[in-house]
């Protein structure tokens, strides 16, 4: 058995909605750089839906745990370096995706309840096959293409005018046009191009062989990377060479209507001489959009471009504003995913990864094999009980299958950066396989590693007395999770964390405080950071300006990176919002430590953060090297003002609010959006901090507990005017 830590690659427990929240969120983050940003996927579209689907779920179950960075909240990628930055004049926002027939089904019954229609209310949808690419917008003014900009983060994305110009089918100039459209479309390689773009690379890659070179070219994972990689080309003689297509499927703004529903538009966009998806069809009803699923997946092998779905949309414009957006999808729209591929290929050796938080997490090895484009030679076994064939709750999975290694697994890849094992071939299982068994101490630091009863998982006793976990706290506290730093992450930490002063031997950052000390300590040593691997003057120079505006924090964001075990970023809001200033929050932990009653129970009862968590809390700072690391923190910072974050835009900005009771004007799922649009916290239960309720007839309870409480209560039309 291997051994060896990745404290990023944090452990898959089934038990800790927490750990599970961090490690999907970092994994998320991950591939949306390496799929939007560097257009070299490190998983495929199918996985990376499933994990987020995960997420959200989980996000939706403990809101208390959700990152304030969470990638469920975000559109896309950021923009690559090389190309302008463009503002979208309206968000482009991606789609909500289902998985399964059901999925579908309750697509239309979550419509017409947040719509209020009756079960028998036939919605006519726009259904059409998915296509597998790049997401572009096109504007045009007058009629003539003036700008070409991909989707980016949704808000900002990159200008490829010059680059689009060079794609043939898109056309310079529309006939009829009004004078401002934005189209919207995917740019994508036909699978015959992409299969001729890979052929002429190879024979790129074996001149540069012959001639000695280190940097070769690469070949395509696959036909969407291969149309990004194009498009992102600095000289638009290569894009052009490239042979990319583009359909369009879409629009944003528009100075006058292009139609009266989705169906009209289109039509009137390709008579227009816009190219246009040309499979689609109008349905009825859920049973209709099943159908077009299943034909689509018939004939899906066929089509000469790649698809990874297919898109259904709500026909009528009028019901689509009604039923307006999330931060990140339309609610008038779904994607419907195609299953994902599996594979059979041999575990070889089964390593674990030690996380910031201690868990002992089995990761399997595996003879390198391709899956849905991508290169896998890793897949998460999860826990002890995963690879003995139970789940979370002790019931058997693959017919009582243990893995063991060298056995002959099938792979999928759907839910992890690291793939899942579906299954197992006995009849391949080689005499010499192994079972695992399961280290009694840390792989990294040979302390005691303990299963707490009722527990999945295998935790190191030492915490920071660990280096796995003391370096993941590190990385964390750098992260888009934790104070954000630019230029500062992962990897970086890593080298400043093994690097020693020669003198002392202490390492040049062991605990935060140290990255806010560390121009200080250099150069108290004579260390010029910009002599060291992968550094320069340039790059120093940024680092410690960045350093320097980070010590400007707000307490909610300071909670949230020290990595408080089960405190997630939400609570940790509701935590400074509540104390207002770190030496308010410090006093009151130190109290409830000291086992002072109401400090405790003012600890609990904030925003029902609960028992389990203010345990947490008090027990992190009863811990002594957490409280070096604070008392070496905590002097280097300068704290925002308390009430800066809450907004004042709106009446109920910053508000906590209730609604109760039949709603008359609106539903209840449209009020909660429209309020939360506002700036408004949305609730559902009546508390001590909850600021307003709008009541409708049938409140019962929730105003009886308000008006105990001195909560006020006002009417629908109250707040209607209110907000009006």
């Amino acid at each position: 058995m291997k051994s060896t830590y990745e404290s990023m690659k944090l452990t898959n427990t089934e038990n800790d909605p927490k750990e599970r929240i961090d490690e999907l969120t970092l994994k998320l983050t991950e591939a949306n750089s390496a799929y939007h940003t560097d257009d070299a996927p490190i998983m495929s579209d199918y996985e990376f839906d499933q994990q987020r689907l995960e997420l959200i779920k989980l996000e939706n179950l403990y809101p208390q745990f959700k990152h304030e960075n969470s990638p469920t909240g975000k559109v896309g990628g950021d923009t690559a370096r090389g190309f302008r930055k463009v503002k979208h004049a309206q968000v482009m926002l991606s789609l909500d995706n289902a998985f399964n027939n059901e999925d579908i089904e309750e697509f239309e019954k979550r419509i017409k309840r947040f719509l209020g229609l009756d079960d028998d209310y036939a919605i006519t949808y726009v259904a059409e096959t998915k296509l597998d690419g790049l997401a572009i917008s096109l504007t045009y003014l007058d009629g003539i293409l003036v700008q070409a900009a991909t989707r980016g983060g949704g808000d900002i994305g990159e200008d490829v005018t010059e680059n689009v110009s060079t794609i043939k089918s898109i056309p310079k100039r529309l006939e009829g046009s009004p004078e401002v459209m934005e189209i919207r479309g995917e740019v994508f390689m036909e699978k015959a191009d992409f299969e001729q773009l890979n052929q002429a690379q190879k024979v790129l890659i074996g001149k540069a062989k012959k001639e000695g070179k280190k940097n070769l070219p690469k070949l395509y994972l696959n036909p969407r990377n291969a149309a990004a990689g194009s498009l992102r080309q600095l000289d638009p003689e290569i894009t052009r060479s490239r042979n990319l297509s583009f359909l369009a499927h879409g629009w944003g703004k528009v100075s006058a209507p292009l139609g009266n529903n989705i169906w009209e538009a289109i039509n009137q966009l390709n008579s227009m001489g816009m190219p246009v998806i040309e499979d689609r069809e109008l349905c009825k009803g859920s049973s209709d959009l099943i159908s077009y699923y299943n034909n689509v997946l018939v004939k899906r092998a066929d089509l000469p471009f790649d698809i990874d779905g297919v898109v259904y949309k709500v026909n009528d414009l009028g019901l689509q504003e009604r039923l307006g957006s999330s931060s990140t999808s339309p609610r008038w729209a779904i994607a419907y995913k195609l299953p994902p591929e599996k594979v059979w290929t041999t575990l070889q050796d089964i390593e674990i990864h030690v996380g910031r938080t201690g868990a002992l997490s089995p990761v399997g090895k595996l003879k390198e094999v391709s899956v849905g484009g991508v290169k896998v030679s890793s897949v998460t076994l999860h826990n002890e009980d995963f690879i003995n064939a139970l789940d979370s709750r002790g019931e058997t999975i693959r017919d009582g299958k243990e893995i063991k290694i060298g056995d002959t697994v099938e792979v999928y890849r759907s839910g992890d950066v690291i793939p899942r094992i579906s299954d197992v071939d006995l009849t391949k299982r080689p005499e010499d396989s192994k079972s695992f068994v399961f280290p009694k101490n840390c792989p990294v630091c040979g302390n005691v590693a303990v299963r707490p009863e009722g527990d999945a998982i295998h935790r190191c006793t030492a915490e920071y007395e660990c280096e796995a976990q003391v370096l993941g706290k590190l990385q964390y506290f750098v992260s888009i999770d934790g104070l954000n730093f630019d230029g500062l992450g992962i990897k970086m930490i890593k080298q400043f964390y093994d690097r020693k002063f020669p003198d002392t031997g202490e390492r040049w950052i062991e605990s935060p405080g140290d990255i806010f000390l560390l121009e200080e300590n250099l150069k108290a040593k004579n260390i010029n950071l910009a002599e060291e691997e992968n550094w320069g003057e340039r790059s120093v120079q940024e680092l410690f300006s960045e350093i320097e505006r980070k010590k400007t924090v707000s307490l909610a964001k300071l909670l949230t990176a020290i990595g408080i075990r089960h405190l997630g970023s939400k609570n940790s809001q509701l935590v400074a919002d509540h104390y207002q200033t770190w030496e308010n929050f410090k006093l009151a932990v130190d109290k409830a430590a000291e086992e002072d009653e109401e400090a405790r129970e003012d600890l609990i009862s904030i925003g029902g953060l609960g028992e389990v968590i203010a345990n947490s809390v008090i027990d992190t700072f009863q811990n002594r090297v957490f409280n070096e690391w604070i008392a070496k923190l905590i002097p280097e910072l300068k704290f925002t003002n308390p009430q800066s974050d809450l907004a004042e835009s709106t009446p109920v900005s910053g508000k906590s609010l209730v609604f109760t009771g039949k709603l008359e004007q609106m539903t209840r799922k449209e009020a909660q959006v429209k309020a939360e649009s506002l700036g408004a916290r949305v609730y559902s239960a009546v508390s001590k901090n909850i600021d307003l309720v709008i009541a409708g007839p049938g409140s019962g309870s929730k105003s009886k507990k308000a008006n105990e409480l001195g909560i006020k209560i006002i009417s629908e039309q109250e707040w209607l005017d209110l907000i009006s």
